[in-house]
Parts: structure tokens; C-alpha cells; sequence
């Protein structure tokens, strides 16, 4: 451990992301941890699911993966609600770390042109540039945050039902420049159905 970051520790204690008991080292306590729930292994590529809740069968999907590490729900998803509306970092390393490792381990042999990410309504916080920032570190691909613009507001995707949600997202989003022939890392947030990077993947 560094000096800075023993100096940091004696000023702001490390905390459990999820139920913010004193910790050491990591994100979670031993106890939250073990109720992390990551996606099973084997994993459908096409659609990011264990085989088992493949989605495919389901939904038409214009991109050509996606990947995951963690399954929405229980501490994962309250961790990642407090860093996305509440600003809370601590889970930050833990979700770079996971996701990196799905990258690497799914498309290692991929040799990506640009990582992007989803845009957001104006002026609302997007995470996914967050992530993105400290993704591209571990990858080593080049990051274009506009490659991909929003043209028009939409509703809150959690709040609808599954067809909806692609609706919802029906020609909202446009590219500021040809992407024809390049291989695209799209970075999002939380993928449901997969509407949001459907949309984006279609442009």
C-alpha cells in the first residue's frame, strides 16, 4: 500500500460499497461478497446471458455481443444504484476490475478501433464515462465519448416494460461519424433487455 493511500485510509476509512461497515482492503465486506451474484458460466455471447436465461430466442439483436459480469440484483445492483444516482465510488475499482476481466476473457482475440459509450439526457450525470475513463486503462483502446450523441430526451428505461423499452429508445441516438467496418466497444451501465445498445448498435 502507498503512503498516499495509507494517508487517505486514516482520513476516510474504507467502507463495505453495500453496507458500509469498516473494511480493509476491497469494496465489500466478506460477508456482502458472497452475495455478489455474477453471471453464470457457460455465457451466451450473442446476448450477455448464462446459456441457461439465453435471451436470444426472445429478441433480435443488430450488435454482435455482448458481455457482463454481473448479474442486476441484490448487493450488486444496490452497489451500483449508489454509485449511479448517489455518486458513491467506493464500488467503482470492483466493477472496473470484474469488467475488464469479462472483456479480456470473451474478446481477448478482438482488436478494437474505439470504446464509446451510451449518451444521456443533457445534463444528466452519465456514469458510463466514468467507467469508460478507467476501462480504456486496463484495455488499451482508444476512447471516443461522442462518437455516438443523444438527438432527442426519452423516458427512464427501468421504469417500462420489456417492449416498451425498445420504443423508448427508437431513433434517439445518432452517430456524429461513419463507424462503417470499425469493431466497437459500447460501454453501458445496466443491460435489461438490451434495448439501449440495440438502438445504438443500429446506428
Amino acid at each position: 500500500m502507498k503512503i498516499l493511500d495509507l494517508i487517505i485510509d486514516s482520513f476516510y476509512p474504507r467502507r463495505c460499497s453495500a453496507c458500509k461497515v469498516l473494511i480493509g482492503d476491497g469494496c465489500f465486506c466478506t460477508e456482502c461478497l458472497n452475495k455478489v451474484s455474477f453471471v453464470e458460466t457457460p455465457i451466451c455471447i450473442s446476448c450477455g446471458n448464462s446459456v441457461k436465461n439465453c435471451q436470444c430466442d426472445t429478441y433480435i439483436y443488430h450488435f454482435d455481443g455482448v458481455v457482463a459480469p454481473l448479474v442486476n440484483t441484490g448487493v450488486a445492483q444496490e452497489s451500483f444504484y449508489n454509485f449511479k444516482f448517489k455518486k458513491d465510488f467506493d464500488v467503482l475499482p470492483f466493477l472496473i476490475e470484474n469488467m475488464c476481466n469479462s472483456v479480456k476473457n470473451n474478446y481477448g482475440d478482438i482488436k478494437f478501433d474505439l470504446l464509446t459509450i451510451v449518451p444521456k439526457n443533457n445534463n444528466e450525470h452519465n456514469q458510463c464515462k466514468i467507467l469508460a475513463k478507467e476501462l480504456f486503462k486496463k484495455i488499451n483502446v482508444r476512447v471516443d465519448y461522442k462518437a455516438l450523441i443523444k438527438i432527442k430526451s426519452n423516458k427512464t428505461q427501468h421504469n417500462l416494460l420489456s417492449m416498451e423499452r425498445f420504443d423508448n429508445v427508437k431513433d434517439v441516438y445518432r452517430c456524429t461519424r461513419s463507424l462503417k467496418g470499425k469493431t466497437v466497444l459500447l460501454l453501458d451501465d445496466i443491460k435489461t433487455t438490451g434495448a439501449t445498445l440495440n438502438e445504438c448498435a443500429r446506428e
